[in-house]
């Protein structure tokens, strides 16, 4: 089981801006060689047939990066103005298949608690892919801006996806928004506030 503080903020840019900051100085300054990725995401999200785990500040989701499977449960943690920081639970599968322990101690109690012996199921299902960059910001500060295109997909609703995630792969806040800042004088940047949990569950219950 791997445990993580996840520091990331979500961010809609136009797509003629995306291209002018990736030609900028702002990120070919800081982008550290060699760090380019594409992957291909599939998310898939689980709760109740009661929504347990959301009614609770939990979110239950397997993912499939290229080839390699994982499970996650995520805490609800603080949400202010796109910026998250929230606990992350994540235990490597051999397949799709819905484990409920593992993942730690704690998080095992709550979810035999919430449970109750309720088989979780799935409630929709996110597909992107996504470009990722490593960025030193600073000397301290390392960012990871990763770029998503893809969608969302629950009962037969469907919503489109596209946004930049910058997250802290360490260093400090105060770096991120800096850098932030600088990239919102020069290009329409604005916080993108819903997470892809958020609004999948939001097309979920309509």
């Amino acid at each position: 089981m791997a445990k993580e503080t996840e520091m990331e903020i979500k961010l809609l840019v136009a797509k003629e801006d995306l291209s002018k900051l990736l030609a900028s100085s702002l990120f070919t300054g800081t982008y550290i060689a060699d760090s380019e990725k594409i992957l291909h995401l599939t998310n898939w999200y689980y709760d109740t047939p009661t929504l347990s785990l959301k009614n609770n500040g939990l979110a239950y989701r397997i993912r499939k990066t290229n080839e390699a499977y994982e499970a996650t449960v995520k805490t609800k943690g603080q949400n202010r103005g796109g910026f998250s920081i929230r606990g992350e639970y994540t235990v490597p599968l051999q397949d799709k298949k819905v484990i409920t322990e593992g993942f730690a101690p704690e998080i095992d109690s709550q979810l035999k608690k919430l449970l109750k012996g309720t088989a979780l199921g799935e409630w929709f299902y996110i597909t992107v892919t996504r470009q990722v960059y490593l960025l030193q910001v600073t000397p301290e500060t390392v960012l990871e801006m990763s770029i998503d295109e893809g969608e969302i997909r629950a009962n037969q609703e469907r919503e489109l996806v596209a946004e930049v995630e910058l997250e802290i792969k360490k260093g400090t806040k105060e770096d991120l928004f800096a850098f932030l800042g600088a990239c919102q004088k020069h290009f329409t940047i604005t916080p993108e506030t819903r997470s892809k949990w958020q609004r999948g569950m939001a097309l979920a219950t309509k």
